[in-house]
């Protein structure tokens, strides 16, 4: 049985900005909610994020998969090292103050939370610059065959 769609073409469009926004919403929030939940309750019950990193996990995969297939990067970011660079060490720098928080907080010491702050950060930007530089590869190939193809053909 297929069903009609009963939108317009404004209301499908407005429709897809609400569900964009909705989606965003919720990835970030989830996000967010695993950082405190890892960050605060990381020695007592490191469980407690399991239901969220089950739902976060094959979201991102498949979000990133499916952008690359499509040879799409981002709105603003470009796909070159030096923004790579940036972003990973952004997300170093996240890790390892909600890796750090843990150590302090749970042992009081405040050489131990350093030294978690500085090898999650190094471990997080280098394994994140790696992973954002193959991606880019990937896009990169993806965006060269796209644009390559004979035009009316789809892949």
């Amino acid at each position: 049985m297929k069903l009609k769609n009963n939108l317009d073409e404004m209301q499908e469009q407005k429709l897809k900005q609400i569900e964009h926004t909705g989606f965003w919403l919720f990835f970030w929030g989830i996000f967010l909610a695993m950082m405190i939940q890892i960050a605060f309750f990381s020695g007592k019950n490191i469980w407690l994020a399991a239901g969220e990193f089950a739902v976060f996990l094959p979201v991102s995969v498949w979000v990133a998969v499916q952008c690359l297939r499509n040879g799409i990067w981002d709105r603003r970011l470009k796909s070159d090292p030096k923004t790579n660079l940036l972003v990973s060490l952004i997300g170093g720098l996240i890790a390892g103050v909600f890796c750090a928080i843990p150590v302090y907080r749970n042992f009081g010491s405040l050489p131990g939370a350093l030294a978690t702050f500085v090898f999650t950060f190094i471990f997080t930007a280098v394994v994140c610059f790696a992973t954002l530089s193959l991606s880019a590869s990937f896009y990169k190939k993806k965006v060269r065959a796209m644009e390559t193809e004979p035009e009316g053909e789809e892949a």
